[in-house]
């Protein structure tokens, strides 16, 4: 407002008894797009108990401020980010901060990590061009006690990128005014499936070559916590494996009525290399079916196996298939007509002639 002023004065056409009624309902929403550019930008750096906790309001109101207030929320992947479980990460549900973001519709959610610089900084260049308020959850790479993992921050991101503890994904109001213009979801591994599946080379039982598939879920990211180790047990070689199932292949889908009594494992290579058989504790089955749930809602909003879309293909398909049934009925009576008319027709003929040839 003030630049206006000045800029009308050094022009010499500020009229006051034109220009103080505009002044006393001058607001944000005067602003030009470039003046809203020239705003000094509010970064806020924060943990997540603290956004969880007594300050979720304060960034409900930064988030709908249509400010530019950077918020950038430091998470390890493995913990809670619930308060009220600081003793065990797996009690609960877990919050999920970048699904609390995009429910502010107006607001930039961004969800990175360190060891992925490309996706981390392409992030924040687009909400530095923007004056929109935005939140950046970031994974630091540490494990869920605050401790540095034994495989390094790079790989322990990597695990709980296809782990589905932190999935990558931007959604950018500005950008459009559907969901498939707003949300970009690359940066995942294997986006389309639930979880992601490798070829892994191995010794079978007599030390020759050998290659099996297995999936990687939220229970083979959890075996690089430590604060994890006490829902894994190892089973004996001598215990018998009818009872066991992969942990990908039990149910992750509750329904009314249904029972897996099967225990579900995961593999896993000792000090000496051999594979061996985990079980897991039911607490951890329930974590991996939340952040598989988590998962699926994002696939959803990325538009990957939309329930809405599948069932209208269905419904689609069974009109489809329908008018097909009813066309294919009809020409085939058609064609029955016609080929009993063509008979009638043909016997007439034969008939005449067999009587021309009588007389």
């Amino acid at each position: 407002l003030a630049l206006r002023v000045a800029d009308l004065e050094l022009a010499g056409s500020f009229d006051p008894a034109v220009y103080e009624p505009l002044m006393a309902s001058f607001g944000r929403e005067s602003l030009s797009s470039d003046e809203l550019g020239e705003l000094p930008a509010v970064i806020a750096v924060e943990t997540p108990d603290r956004v969880t906790g007594s300050d979720m309001p304060n960034l409900t109101r930064a988030l709908l401020s249509g400010r530019p207030i950077r918020v950038i929320v430091q998470t390890e992947p493995g913990a809670s980010l619930l308060p009220q479980s600081e003793d065990d990460p797996l009690e609960g549900f877990r919050f999920e901060p970048g699904l609390f973001g995009i429910g502010h519709r107006q607001a930039q959610t961004h969800q990175s990590a360190s060891s992925r610089p490309e996706h981390l900084l392409d992030g924040f260049e687009r909400s530095l061009d923007s004056t929109r308020a935005s939140l950046h959850v970031i994974a630091t790479g540490r494990c869920a006690d605050g401790s540095d993992p034994r495989v390094g921050p790079w790989l322990h991101i990597g695990a709980a990128l296809e782990g589905r503890a932190h999935a990558f994904f931007r959604y950018d109001p500005e950008a459009g005014s559907s969901w498939a213009d707003r949300i970009d979801f690359s940066g995942n591994e294997q986006a389309e499936a639930g979880w992601p599946t490798h070829e892994v080379e191995c010794f079978d039982g007599g030390g020759a070559p050998h290659s099996i598939t297995l999936a990687f879920t939220f229970a083979d990211f959890a075996l690089l916590e430590p604060s994890f180790r006490e829902h894994f047990r190892v089973v004996p070689d001598e215990c018998p494996t009818n009872d066991l199932a992969p942990l990908d292949q039990y149910p992750m889908v509750e329904e009314i009525g249904a029972t897996d009594r099967r225990i579900p494992f995961i593999w896993a290579a000792d000090a000496a290399g051999r594979m061996r058989r985990l079980v897991v504790s039911r607490r951890l089955v329930e974590a991996c079916r939340d952040r598989l749930s988590t998962w699926r809602t994002l696939q959803e909003l990325a538009g990957i196996h939309n329930a809405y879309v599948e069932r209208a293909v269905s419904t689609e398909r069974e009109t489809l298939r329908a008018e097909a049934e009813q066309r294919v009925g009809e020409l085939a009576s058609k064609h029955a007509g016609e080929l009993d008319e063509a008979r009638r027709e043909a016997a007439g003929e034969a008939l005449g002639r067999l009587a021309e040839m009588l007389l």
